[in-house]
């Protein structure tokens, strides 16, 4: 087909699409709202009978629910407000159900809705729904079979109201998304066909191997509920209110509300979330909350894989050994166990980025010319860049086994080049990571935060030595238990010794010993075999430094990605091995050690399929209540938002005040201040560095933190009107932004020019 009748087939696509948008936004730009009180309220029995009522108690055992009529709802996003008076703590909720699904478990998929705590006091309980297929639905409030005696619901009105707008973002999201991937296939099969050809030609092996690889590795996503594990409240907390500091006009979002009661709390200074903005998007764009997630774990999943095939390619300069690398790297099991039983967000997100730190090390240290050292300061400072943007404790491991690494190669590291390059990577990180390392620092430095005191001893968060290669199952029955790094590792480790003490790796010989040495310290100190307690008896200040990476089976981490490098570095001289007389190639060796991983990670997968609690999570509203942890004002009562969500006035004063409105961290409350002295007025948001206070004519107010930590306004004697109080970054940390952003120009700029004129080159 010629260019022009391709041109002219990729307008009516065009065409066609927009026509379709706009049918969607016809059709989803209804209004809908629907209101019921007691008189058309029912109780559905136990055996499915209905009969009209509006109260249920623990006495009732007949009684399944209270719950409306049904009645009809298209396909959309509603958001679902319930009213009750009761008494039952968690055992009280409310749901939206289809009628028209008959299925124990809502199998059908014809409504997505959370189970939501009650409000017993009066006040409405409001959470969102998506309706997915136009059904028969209804409301319910339950009083669970756990009731205890005395508890009681007796629900008061329910109404539902479409969301035109969340449903329209939602719909349209998806349909231009769709419509994107389709016009870029198209437009390469169309205008750059014989460059595709050759492109899947020369790359299509790996980038199936890479699409394998993450399909297995987030083979357990495959639904619409998401795994419990012992973080996961924490990180889905994290994501749905980054989406809506993002929607509010913040950023970057260092300050969250939704946490410590609407008070705020500073998460994202204590906690990177660069990596977490793109599903933070779609969070915006209404998409279910553990749907967000999953989508998540599935983009770190592929760039982990892709980070980890690049960089043991560069290292071995082998695309077999990378895609091994990959597999093995991508799939062993302790970085499973992370995602899928402990949900430990930071450290996974982290582990992205450590073999690109392997890289750099490789570089700097073995660089015949100056353009490879260059690229090795590169890879090394971008890698400890995005770690710590990351996860602050794996930064801190980093801390410590970057220096002993430098250490076993003493004489290598005083070479003046190898030493200027590692200087330059320290340098390099130092400014990639600004942004993040002057907020941190400027809030422990000078914001009284409560940290954490870690009071469990570092012996007693070890795993035996069998367990650092097994997988362990769970006895409580709430997540998939434990998975070590696997059992393919004794098969890599004992393949390595071998090959040193046959001399296979010749002049590299010393340097893979070290690295082996490294190994199986890392993996001794994570193990319950380690002498912790000596540690801490003769070298208590070593110890008391140690103890900041919280838990000592973290180090099995970093010594994951070690194992890789070892595995692919053994491979690259064992081809061919002569074993028995006979010849044993790296290609067989390395399908077999993938083949035990990926066995190994199959009876994981078992055991979290049949054995591991999943939550539903489509709305904020089942988020449970936050109140305080490391990175909250150490001053602050945990229970004081939960006490007052209104300004507070000094008794005798005679001023007066309340809140009118909140957007996000900006409060405006109306405030009168008749008496002839000044007024401090406390403001329902917790007093971190940054926030502002001005009248409604621009005036600025002193602005400090309160006693209890709040933020408090000194309001001048006679003034009545509006105060509002905003959150502004300091001009430090936006100039520390700057310096990041401008250093990481600094460094792509080069590299994207040089790929224009190698393509005008070509084209010449």
């Amino acid at each position: 087909m010629d260019r022009q009748k391709s041109r002219a087939v990729l307008i009516i696509v065009l065409v066609l699409e927009c026509v379709l948008c706009l049918w969607t936004g016809l059709h989803f730009g209804r209004s809908q709202t629907v209101g019921m009180d007691q008189e058309t309220l029912m109780i559905r029995k136990t055996d499915g009978s209905m009969e009209p009522g509006f109260y249920t108690d623990y006495s009732c055992s007949d009684h399944a629910a209270v719950t409306t009529e049904g009645f009809p709802l298209g396909r959309g996003i509603y958001e679902i407000s319930v009213q009750a008076q009761g008494k039952g703590g968690a055992d009280l909720i409310t749901r939206l159900v289809s009628d028209e699904d008959t299925s124990t478990d809502g199998n059908a998929h014809l409504v997505s809705s959370d189970s939501v705590q009650l409000k017993t006091d009066g006040t409405a309980t409001a959470y969102r729904a998506y309706v997915h297929v136009s059904s028969q639905v209804r409301v319910e409030a339950l009083l669970k079979d756990t009731a205890e005696d005395g508890s009681y619901l007796l629900l008061d009105t329910v109404s539902v109201r479409y969301l035109r707008g969340r449903t329209l973002a939602h719909e349209l999201s998806k349909l231009l998304f769709l419509f994107l991937a389709a016009d870029i296939l198209l437009v390469l099969f169309f205008f750059f066909r014989t460059q595709t050809v050759d492109w899947l030609r020369t790359h299509g092996l790996v980038l199936t191997g890479l699409a394998a690889i993450t399909a297995f590795a987030c083979w357990p996503m495959l639904r619409d509920r998401v795994f419990f594990g012992n973080d996961i409240l924490y990180h889905l907390r994290r994501l749905n209110y980054l989406g809506e500091g993002l929607m509010n006009g913040q950023f970057p979002v260092k300050i969250q509300t939704g946490w410590s009661g609407d008070y705020g709390y500073a998460v994202g200074v204590g906690y990177g979330d660069l990596l977490m903005l793109p599903a933070a998007l779609f969070v915006i764009l209404g998409y279910p909350l553990s749907w967000c997630y999953e989508l998540c774990l599935v983009y770190l999943t592929a760039l982990t894989a892709w980070i980890a095939y690049r960089s043991f390619t560069g290292i071995t300069k082998s695309r077999m050994l990378g895609l091994t690398g990959a597999a093995l790297y991508t799939l062993y099991g302790f970085r499973l166990y992370s995602i899928y039983s402990e949900a430990t967000f930071g450290e996974f997100t982290a582990a992205t980025f450590l073999p690109l730190v392997l890289l750099g090390l490789w570089e700097i240290y073995t660089a015949e010319d100056a353009a490879t050292g260059r690229k090795g300061v590169h890879h090394l400072a971008g890698g400890i860049a995005l770690v710590l943007s990351s996860h602050v404790v794996t930064t801190f491991l980093l801390a410590l086994t970057i220096p002993l690494g430098c250490l076993l190669f003493l004489r290598q590291t005083l070479r003046r080049e190898v030493l200027v390059r590692l200087l330059q990577a320290l340098g390099l990180s130092i400014l990639l990571g600004l942004y993040f390392l002057v907020p941190v620092a400027d809030y422990l430095l000078t914001q009284g935060i409560a940290g954490t005191y870690w009071e469990v001893l570092l012996w007693d968060t070890t795993n035996a030595p069998e367990a650092l290669f097994a997988n362990l199952p769970d006895p409580n029955l709430i997540h998939s238990g434990w998975a070590g790094i696997g059992w393919w590792a004794f098969g890599a480790l004992a393949l390595c010794l071998a090959l040193l003490l046959s001399g296979r790796f010749g002049t590299r010989s010393r340097a893979v010993a070290k690295l082996l040495l490294l190994e199986v310290v890392l993996l001794w100190a994570s193990s319950e075999s380690f002498p912790w307690f000596l540690v801490r008896r003769y070298l208590n200040p070593v110890y008391e430094i140690l103890t900041n990476m919280q838990f000592a089976w973290r180090m099995v981490g970093i010594a994951g990605a070690l194992l890789v490098l070892l595995t692919v570095l053994s491979l690259s001289v064992c081809n061919p091995l002569q074993v028995s007389g006979r010849k044993l190639s790296a290609e067989w060796i390395a399908l077999a050690l993938g083949v035990l991983c990926v066995v190994q990670t199959g009876a994981f997968y078992h055991e979290t399929l049949t054995v591991a609690r999943s939550i539903s999570m489509v709305d904020r509203a089942a988020l449970p209540a936050f109140r305080i942890d490391e990175f909250s004002i150490d001053a602050a009562d945990p229970e004081l938002p939960y006490r007052e969500q209104d300004v507070v006035l000094p008794e005798g004063s005679g001023a007066s005040g309340t809140v009118l409105r909140q957007h996000g961290l900006t409060v405006t409350a109306q405030v009168v201040v008749p008496g002839p002295d000044a007024a401090e007025v406390r403001f329902p948001r917790w007093g971190y560095k940054g926030y502002q206070a001005r009248t409604s004519q621009g005036q600025k107010l002193p602005l400090y933190r309160a006693a209890d930590a709040r933020v408090a306004v000194t309001v001048p004697a006679g003034y009545e009107g509006e105060v509002t109080v905003s959150f502004h970054e300091p001009w430090y940390w936006r100039v520390a932004e700057l310096i990041s952003l401008f250093t990481l120009v600094w460094l792509l700029l080069p590299t994207a020019c040089k790929n224009v004129i190698i393509k005008q080159m070509r084209k010449e």
